[in-house]
């Protein structure tokens, strides 16, 4: 190889490095910012004397009433606009499935009928807020179990483009309503030993959850990686979602571990909480290799392209490669000079 043809080669090597490292689409997006929505009316359950929930700052109406009692709880409904709305109250039947407390099909339950909002309707100021009393009256003959609805604040504005419809928005508290005796009924829940999600793009762990309690359940959680590779201790990683439980029903809690985490065995240590109890679980797992789609994925979300980083040792490797080049180049054509030959002697080409 002549030392212009190698030259030409590494050029062309270089180019296609450089291309491939620097040029070549990362398939980040910026994340735009967009417009932030019109504010609307929002609401807050106030704590109360008569509260019978477990959590005194609960999200939540959770109470335990005996057949024949009442019980009075208030919601503050906020208005952040720069108009005054009309909000209408009422109310809706809830169930738990698939470990998500659902909006049921059907408006209207047992516990919706117990349920009665003064006033029904309320002219919101701009900017300001207005209270809701919610009284819930089981009656005398009112049988044993649990019961889910959600108190909805709504209104109602008209579309700005001009086509007369209307757009309606709600905003909701859940309401959990057990019946029962005189006995305060049971909050439990079990947690399994740690394992490994089935194979995909990404990893994850599992702990199945159990609701053995006589009430209904909100649970997160979060997972501790520990005894790692070389002894490796991450921080923990929050659950992908909360689970809503109602008595005897079963769910996975699931933990996505980032694709940067080390292959190997770890120790898990899985906490699972409702709010007041907090149930804990162990165990080894092998966490397997991440796939290359949810490397890139990974790399993608904190905006960076997997090869960036080599871009450093890829030039030092280029300055290299060109010196190598460059001399092996200047050796072979000293090694392949010949003397000039004396006159009338023929030449022979190489």
């Amino acid at each position: 190889m002549t030392r212009r043809a190698a030259h030409s080669l590494l050029v062309v090597v270089a180019a296609s490095i450089v291309w491939s490292v620097l040029v070549a689409p990362a398939g980040v997006a910026a994340a735009g910012t967009g417009s932030s929505p019109e504010p609307g009316i929002g609401v807050q359950l106030l704590p109360g004397a008569e509260a019978t929930d477990r959590s005194p700052t609960s999200r939540y109406i959770r109470d335990a009433l005996r057949p024949g009692h009442t019980v009075e709880r208030m919601i503050r409904v906020t208005n952040a606009s720069d108009t005054e709305r009309a909000v209408s109250m009422t109310t809706t039947a809830a169930g738990i499935t698939d470990g998500a407390f659902r909006i049921d099909t059907a408006p209207r339950s047992e516990l919706t009928d117990w349920i009665g909002l003064d006033p029904a309707s309320v002219d919101v100021p701009a900017r300001s807020s207005a209270l809701v009393r919610v009284r819930i009256a089981v009656p005398p003959d009112a049988t044993g179990g649990e019961r889910y609805a959600v108190v909805w604040a709504a209104t109602a504005s008209e579309r700005p483009d001009g086509t007369g419809l209307r757009m309606v928005s709600r905003v909701g508290v859940r309401a959990y309503i057990a019946v029962s005796g005189p006995a305060a009924l049971r909050t439990a829940f079990r947690v399994s030993e740690p394992r490994v999600g089935p194979s995909g793009d990404e990893r994850t762990v599992l702990a199945d959850v159990r609701n053995t309690g006589e009430r209904a359940v909100d649970l997160t959680g979060t997972l501790v990686l520990a005894d790692g590779p070389a002894g490796a201790v991450l921080p923990s990683i929050t659950g992908d979602r909360p689970r809503t439980l109602a008595p005897g029903q079963r769910a996975a809690l699931t933990f996505t571990v980032p694709a940067a985490v080390a292959p190997g065995t770890w120790l898990a240590r899985i906490a699972v909480t409702d709010g007041v109890t907090t149930e804990r679980t162990a165990g080894s797992i092998a966490l397997p290799s991440a796939s290359p789609s949810a490397a890139t994925r990974i790399d993608r979300a904190s905006g960076s392209h997997p090869s960036v980083g080599l871009v450093p040792v890829l030039l030092v490797l280029l300055v290299l490669a060109s010196a190598t080049v460059t001399a092996l180049a200047l050796r072979r054509r000293r090694s392949t000079t010949a003397p000039t030959p004396p006159e009338g002697t023929p030449h022979v080409p190489h």
